[in-house]
């Protein structure tokens, strides 16, 4: 197996960042990373057993569950950030009974929308949990209702039910085993707590890098993610920036996934993440190969590198010949290929690469059994 990287925990993103606990690492079992072309940092989950003897009490256990929801979590290997997300979602099995809180249906600006014409309300707002997870914003459209003190009474009490995660109670059973599990997301996640405000789409002089590092710089659609690299692009028009409507309260992260995966003149693909320092990269996937596949494995072309630090590229298959491309692909060689996802987990000696389309509810059913089938054991 691959050497493990080290697992450090800040306070949320919306306070001023001081660490929680470095080397959870030594705690935890089945890390796992996912890392996408578009997206970044995807995904990372761990799970910390319980154990009295070796700090893992269930007082330990209590307390992460209690008070690290919406942690930043950093994966470093080698002294360099490798994923970079916050907890997302969260399971405590103790004497046999599972709790589970996730940011799932958590908001804390809501705004109702009332009547058959979406007449605005008044705006609720609980500033004590947009201090703690940053503004996450929900329009809930309520057509049946027809007069202002009933749409905002609507949005009252869903505000009082969503501000923060609370804890629910989701299975019992004598077979599970003792521990808590960790789910995180990457900071591209956080790009839809909020919807779209920037542009209309009438500006025909800017590219779609130049908007998209607009929407990155605009405080109205985006809190925690910082511009890196952002392509200029010009040469996608202004037809395409703005297929879709982005402006019909989409939110920012579906936004951005929609203007990314428009294709430029030459048809060329661009890559949009945000990398494991928080920053977003917007720019022409590089077509040549990064890495590639031979009778021994996975090899890094430039020199070694951590399985655990590596991003989706262009990958070389060079177990055979290889010929000429298909003259509308942007690779050079038939046996190149580019990954779109890369997971690591601490089980393996190398990532597992995917190519072409993927699944989530695949992935994440596969997921789920394996927790299961862990649990059995």
């Amino acid at each position: 197996m691959a050497e493990r990287p080290n697992i450090t925990m800040y306070t949320s993103p919306a306070l001023s960042e001081v660490v929680i606990e470095a080397n959870v690492s030594e705690k935890a079992t089945r890390l796992r990373t996912v890392k996408r072309r578009i997206g970044g940092d995807f995904e990372a989950s761990f799970h910390i057993p319980l154990d009295e003897m070796n700090g893992r009490s269930e007082g330990y256990l209590r307390d992460f569950f209690a008070n690290r929801m919406h942690s930043q979590v950093k994966f470093h290997f080698g002294g360099r950030p490798v994923w970079f997300g916050v907890v997302y979602d969260m399971e405590l099995t103790l004497k046999g009974v599972k709790r589970r809180k996730s940011m799932d249906g958590v908001y804390n600006k809501i705004t109702p929308l009332y009547g058959e014409d979406g007449t605005p309300g008044t705006t609720q707002e609980d500033t004590h949990s947009q201090a703690i997870y940053g503004i996450r914003e929900l329009f809930i459209e309520l057509p049946e209702i027809d007069n202002l003190t009933d749409a905002d009474d609507e949005a009252a009490a869903l505000l009082n039910e969503s501000r923060e995660p609370f804890s629910e109670i989701v299975a019992f059973s004598s077979r599970l085993k003792p521990g808590l599990d960790v789910d995180c997301s990457g900071f591209v996640e956080l790009l839809n707590n909020l919807y779209i405000s920037e542009g209309d789409g009438t500006d025909t002089t800017a590219g779609v890098g130049e908007y998209i590092k607009a929407i990155i710089d605009n405080s109205s659609d985006n809190e925690f993610v910082t511009s890196g690299y952002i392509a200029q692009d010009n040469d996608r028009n202004i037809t395409q920036k703005t297929q879709g409507q982005w402006l019909i309260r989409k939110r920012v992260w579906e936004t951005l996934q929609l203007l990314s995966d428009q294709p430029n003149l030459s048809k060329d693909p661009y890559d949009f993440y945000v990398d494991s320092y928080g920053k977003a990269v917007y720019r022409a996937t590089n077509p040549n190969p990064i890495y590639q596949w031979g009778e021994s494995g996975l090899s890094y072309l430039g020199g070694a590198a951590s399985p655990w630090s590596i991003r989706p590229g262009v990958l070389r298959d060079v177990t055979t010949r290889g010929v000429a491309a298909n003259p509308s692909s942007f690779l050079s060689n038939k046996n190149d290929v580019l990954i779109e996802e890369i997971v690591m987990t601490d089980a393996q000696d190398e990532p597992q690469l995917k190519p072409g389309n993927y699944d989530d509810d695949d992935a994440e059913g596969a997921i789920e059994n394996y927790k299961r089938w862990l649990e059995r054991e």
